[in-house]
């Protein structure tokens, strides 16, 4: 029996040993904790902590500053804080840029400046090293403000402010304006200087003008002056460069204002050359203006607030689709995110779905009815909705944003229409387009409504004759950087731009084929809405010429511009053959093109394993092309193809 009960016994006691051993803890990831801090100029949201979502604040407030002292009359205000997603490594870069993985044969990004009509995003990692990280973003952002800025500045100054602003230090006594980068040094060595006649004088239509290469003697001298003038005791104390700018933009012609602000050229030719040799020359203190903005205190975020800025970062750089499911999901798990319910509003705006638009809008301002942004959005539909009789609640969704956001121009704009289209309203419509010019001085639409209205008041009889014939067209005679899209609120390929604003030098590549140069390195803006009393048709250049015809069906324009950009062939669709549609994407931009017949598209190859025709629809997939296209409207894709040229990888 002692047997029996032993050998019963042992595997009970087996039991309750293994019961007594506890089973391997699992290993949980985790959860990101993201944290966002707030500054009237700057939102930062990071999943770095305080500390370095902080520096990161405090260098784009340097840089904002280092602007103010440096660019005279430099229109830095949005009228809403820019949004920066600064990932603290790798992978927490790639959940922003999910086809940047964090893998070696494929280096990511140090960031990206993203523009757009209504928000500005930047996007960086900020486990980066070298000297000068973040100069592609510094300079985009550069851009943006000089456009908003100025009209008239020469391209010479353009560079050269983009130059300086994308490698400038900071240090605790302020901004440090460093030598001539090694680049332009050897440039200036191995070559002749321009005589300085020539580098202010020049154009964009100047043959030493070239916006694509950054290794010419033009763009090379043309940076030096800029820190020349900044950095010279002589120059500075005399504010010669604010000098500049100020006649440049009263309509003087640069060379005969060089000469008045400048002094002899020759002499300063002289100066800026040795400059230049200085061997052994200290970069320049630039004590910084104002006071530091440090921020609020930090606010940590929930998964649902970090995925619906996730979303609304996606739809805003153009992955429409992945930005639409995100922010689905973000409402899915709490139907009272505001900001979700606003992101999807501007994304059915894009689409024309103005139902869509106006229910979460609606949605979004039932959780904040204080938001200025759901509150434009709102008067974009409804002003998409009336026409040229627009009712009194689309200047009230106006109003309201304009209350919330001051200074937010595009809402000005559009509210200026809404008065223009009634004469009790007029002078108000005045005083709305003058506060549009007046926050963003660069944008060709707003001066052209702003001297439509002053010419309308000034001579009422004439406008009225006028108006009638005109307004219809007012649309395609207001499209700006900045204006907001009323009737066909979308965001398609950058339209053409005014002569002001020269071309980035950026991977996207995008070129005007008729002469002018487009907006290469931002997404594109809305469309002055067709309501302007006595709209200005835009001045006859060269670039308003129709293009030759092409053997491709073109769009149903009778003055259609060609453009072309370099991307990578994505999304195929040859469902309906001969027809072709496929996906460009670059960067910051996605274009949606069409082609009638796929084998009428002609077509050249530079890149080794291209296709040797274009009748295999499907092994277009994947491909680098420079694609030429002309812009369509009322289509679901945004241009017509004209030719293909296939590329190597860049």
């Amino acid at each position: 029996m002692p047997l029996i009960a032993s050998l019963v016994c042992a595997p009970l006691r087996a039991d309750d040993s293994d019961k007594k051993k506890k089973p391997p803890a699992e290993k949980k990831e985790k959860p990101d904790i993201w944290i966002e801090i707030r500054s009237p100029h700057f939102i930062v949201t990071s999943d770095g902590g305080e500390k370095i979502a902080r520096h990161v604040l405090e260098e784009f407030d340097e840089m904002r500053r280092a602007i103010q002292l440096t660019m005279p009359g430099a229109r830095q205000n949005l009228g809403v804080p820019i949004r920066i997603l600064a990932a603290k490594d790798a992978p927490a870069f790639y959940k922003l840029f999910p086809e940047f993985p964090p893998e070696k044969r494929r280096p990511q990004p140090n960031g990206q400046f993203i523009p757009g009509p209504e928000k500005t995003f930047i996007a960086l990692r900020t486990n980066v090293s070298g000297h000068w990280p973040y100069e592609e973003v510094y300079r985009g952002y550069a851009r943006q403000i000089v456009r908003r800025s100025y009209r008239n500045l020469p391209p010479w100054l353009e560079q050269g402010y983009e130059n300086i602003y994308g490698t400038m230090t900071f240090s605790e006594k302020g901004a440090l304006l460093e030598r001539p980068d090694p680049e332009d040094m050897s440039t200036l060595y191995e070559s002749p200087f321009l005589p300085l006649d020539i580098v202010i004088g020049a154009d964009r239509e100047s043959a030493y003008y070239t916006d694509g290469d950054k290794n010419t003697v033009y763009n090379a001298e043309s940076h030096a002056l800029v820190r020349f003038l900044l950095s010279d005791p002589e120059m500075a104390s005399a504010k010669s460069l604010a000098r500049f700018v100020d006649l440049v933009e009263k309509g003087g012609k640069s060379l005969a204002s060089a000469r008045e602000a400048f002094g002899d050229l020759k002499q300063l030719q002289n100066r800026l050359e040795a400059y230049v040799k200085q061997i052994k020359g200290l970069p320049a203190d630039l004590p910084l203006p104002g006071d530091a903005e440090s921020g609020d205190a930090p606010k940590t975020l929930s998964q649902n607030e970090l995925d619906a800025r996730i979303g609304d970062f996606w739809t805003n750089r153009g992955r429409r689709e992945d930005g639409q499911g995100k922010l689905e999901e973000v409402l899915m798990a709490d139907p009272n995110m505001a900001d979700a319910e606003q992101s999807l509003g501007f994304l059915y705006l894009q689409q024309t779905q103005f139902d869509d638009a106006e229910e979460h809008f609606s949605k979004a301002l039932s959780i904040n009815s204080s938001d200025g942004l759901s509150q434009y959005g709102r008067g974009l539909v409804a002003m998409s909705r009336a026409g040229l009789t627009p009712s009194p609640s689309v200047a009230d969704a106006f109003e309201k944003c304009v209350a919330a956001l001051p200074d937010f121009a595009p809402a000005w704009f559009n509210l200026a229409s809404v008065y223009a289209a009634r004469p009790e309203t007029l002078q108000k419509a005045l005083a709305a387009a003058r506060k549009a010019a007046e926050l963003v001085p660069g944008d060709q639409g707003y001066q052209r409504q702003l001297a439509s209205l002053q010419e309308q008041i000034a001579h009422p009889e004439v406008a009225r004759k006028t108006s009638s014939g005109a307004i219809g067209n007012s649309s395609a005679a207001s499209r700006s950087n900045e204006s907001a899209t009323a009737v066909n609120p979308r965001r398609t390929a950058p339209p053409p731009p005014g002569p002001a604003n020269a071309s980035a030098s950026t991977p996207l590549e995008i070129h005007d084929k008729t002469g002018g140069e487009a907006n290469s390195s931002t997404v594109p803006a809305r469309t002055a809405p067709a309501v302007s009393a006595t709209p200005v048709p835009p001045p006859a250049t060269a670039g308003n010429a129709a293009p030759p015809s092409s053997p491709v069906a073109t769009p149903d324009s009778s003055a259609a511009r060609a453009f072309s950009m370099i991307g990578t062939i994505t999304e195929l669709n040859c469902s309906s053959a001969p027809q072709l549609r496929f996906t460009l994407k670059s960067q910051m931009i996605v274009l949606h093109l069409h082609a009638d017949d796929i084998a009428r598209i002609p077509f050249k190859s530079s890149a080794a394993n291209a296709p040797g025709k274009l009748a295999n629809c499907s092994a277009l997939r994947g491909h680098t092309a420079r694609v030429t296209y002309v812009f369509v409207e009322g289509k679901p894709w945004e241009g017509e193809i004209q030719d293909l040229e296939f590329r190597n990888p860049q």
